[in-house]
């Protein structure tokens, strides 16, 4: 295997794992919203779940992407 072989497989295994991270996160700001941790879904209303779930998402991806 060559430098340059092992730097692209290093680079694609950490996209790799940044888009785990990503998608666990969302999957993880939707439990917390649909298993009625900030209050039942239905007297939240759509939209404020999905800012709810915009606003957990983002804090968290802040911190995986940096």
């Amino acid at each position: 295997m060559t430098v340059c072989g092992a730097q692209q497989s290093l680079v694609i295994r950490n996209g790799a794992q940044k888009l785990l991270g990503v998608l666990i996160t969302i999957g993880e700001a939707v439990a917390y919203v649909v298993s009625g941790m900030y209050g039942d879904v239905r007297e939240l209303g759509a939209w404020s779940a999905i800012l709810i779930i915009t606003q957990v998402s983002q804090g968290c991806l802040h911190l995986i992407c940096t």
